[in-house]
């Protein structure tokens, strides 16, 4: 009912302007950010590949081998890895910027949803923070990078093995960034540990979307919604 109630919320609320801009502009520095890194891995991995092409086709072939050829053989493949990092990066990234905007977001969804009650942030500091995104970032890389083999090898049950990876890691991550503004530690960790099982659900669901290609555009926007309505509907009293 909980994860039911906050789908239908949050598709509501994705129609509504003053929410509607606020995500935008999520959206905006969060494709930002990882279009500039996507730029620079492109940059460095295209030169690469056009060498390791062109030693591979004079290997082969006595002849002079066609360096346009080679060149959009490169720019081609650079483009595949580049969609891979895209999608690699696209679920840590959303999930960190949407620190930035999640009490804007908060407040434009308890208007929304004519809530009246005053809330209390907890203080956190810059280096809390800091090393809150530093781990869960590194956590994601690892977790995704030990698991490539699996990605590359099993046909079919990789999109299993990375949705249940991810949503698992989606669920937990984004949730604990929201709650962490609103409870002591101890809170946060009998929340995660009392709905792991439905933010895993969420968190699947949403790692669904970011394989989509063009729908992964608009799943930033609702993975923000989806987390701040759970938690208000769940937790928040």
């Amino acid at each position: 009912m909980n994860i039911k109630s906050s789908l239908i919320l949050s598709f509501q609320q994705i129609f509504n302007k003053k929410i509607l801009n606020i995500l935008i502009l999520h959206s905006f520095v969060t494709f930002t950010c990882i279009g500039i890194l996507i730029y620079f891995f492109n940059q460095i991995i295209s030169s690469y590949l056009q060498e390791l092409i062109l030693s591979i086709f004079n290997f082969f072939s006595s002849e002079d081998s066609n360096e346009g050829i080679v060149h959009y053989i490169a720019k081609f493949i650079s483009f595949l890895l580049s969609w891979f990092v895209f999608v690699y990066l696209l679920i840590p990234i959303s999930s960190i910027m949407g620190l930035l905007f999640e009490e804007q977001i908060f407040k434009k969804i308890l208007e929304f949803r004519k809530i009246n009650f005053e809330y209390k942030k907890v203080k956190i500091s810059i280096i809390q923070l800091f090393f809150f995104v530093i781990k869960n970032l590194f956590q994601y890389l690892i977790l995704n990078l030990i698991a490539i083999p699996f990605y590359l090898s099993l046909p079919a049950i990789n999109i299993v093995i990375f949705i249940t990876l991810n949503g698992y890691l989606l669920g937990i991550q984004t949730y604990h960034g929201i709650i962490l503004s609103y409870f002591n530690q101890n809170k946060v960790h009998q929340c995660i540990s009392q709905n792991k099982l439905e933010l895993f659900i969420i968190g699947a669901l949403l790692t669904l979307l970011y394989l989509i290609p063009l729908i992964n555009f608009f799943a930033p926007l609702f993975t923000i919604l989806i987390f701040l309505n759970y938690f208000i509907t769940k937790d928040y009293k």
